[in-house]
């Protein structure tokens, strides 16, 4: 079913404008008129019954999740056998947004990566890995407060290969293994120092042959920091955070244990 600016759907919800498309869907911020409140309307591309009922429970799952720092799952529908999610509206953008507006300093980012830190142990002590953290899924409500939205692959070996674990390249891992989400976050964390993506122009193969060398970090950081994103991104699992307590609690020392 297509979506065009001004149509009004499911009785109550007007489409005002597209927000952009992801692998498996578009989104849409869309004028709630019996709530008066914005939200953002996600559309399925995928039609397959069996994996809209997967996503679906992965939403739902989410909706147990009551923390200032998870987007906001409300509800789902379909029309016409389509599927639509509908989402909080974060209207501050993602931190891709913010990268591309200018660089931030070392202290804001590491804040940020502190509340990202506290948001993903609250998940994972639940059961749920969320697999595609990055920039473009880090959101800023109106406040300024960070909001970590798509968990359309949570608990799913797959996700982005420029933040994917090594292990995760090189075969089947362990779907709820929560230190796929600390690779990724020391990734995003290196990502948001340098304002460019450590593994950018690289190919697939590439991507993971300098994973596994561990080499992509750059001498010039202050040590300490240089530890910190070296210690989060090891290609072993064993050697790194075991988890995002573990990885907040160095950042907040400035000291990263090696025992």
């Amino acid at each position: 079913m297509p979506i065009n600016v001004g149509d009004q759907f499911a009785g109550t919800y007007r489409a005002l404008r597209r927000l952009g498309e992801g692998g498996w869907g578009e989104v849409y911020l869309a004028e709630d008129e019996l709530l008066g409140r914005q939200v953002a309307i996600k559309l399925l591309h995928d039609r397959d019954a069996e994996d809209q009922t997967d996503l679906v429970h992965e939403m739902m799952s989410l909706d147990q999740l009551h923390h200032p720092g998870v987007v906001t799952f409300y509800h789902h529908f379909a029309i016409e056998r389509t599927l639509f999610l509908v989402m909080e509206y974060c209207e501050g953008g993602s931190l891709r947004d913010h990268m591309r507006l200018q660089p931030a300093r070392v202290e804001t980012v590491m804040q940020w990566v502190l509340d990202l830190t506290d948001t993903l142990h609250y998940v994972h002590q639940r059961g749920i890995v969320h697999h595609d953290i990055k920039p473009d899924n880090i959101l800023f409500a109106s406040d300024g407060a960070l909001k970590i939205g798509d968990f359309g692959v949570a608990n799913r070996n797959i996700g982005t290969v420029r933040y994917l674990a090594p292990e995760m390249l090189l075969g089947s891992v362990d779907a709820k293994d929560a230190r796929i989400d600390v690779y990724a976050l020391g990734v995003t964390l290196l990502e948001l120092l340098l304002n460019r993506n450590p593994f950018e122009g690289m190919s697939q193969n590439e991507t993971l042959v300098a994973k596994l060398r561990h080499d992509f970090i750059p001498t010039d950081l202050a040590r300490w920091v240089q530890e910190l994103v070296s210690k989060a991104t090891h290609p072993t699992p064993e050697l790194r955070f075991q988890s995002m307590k573990e990885f907040r609690e160095a950042i907040e020392s400035k000291h990263v244990s090696y025992t």
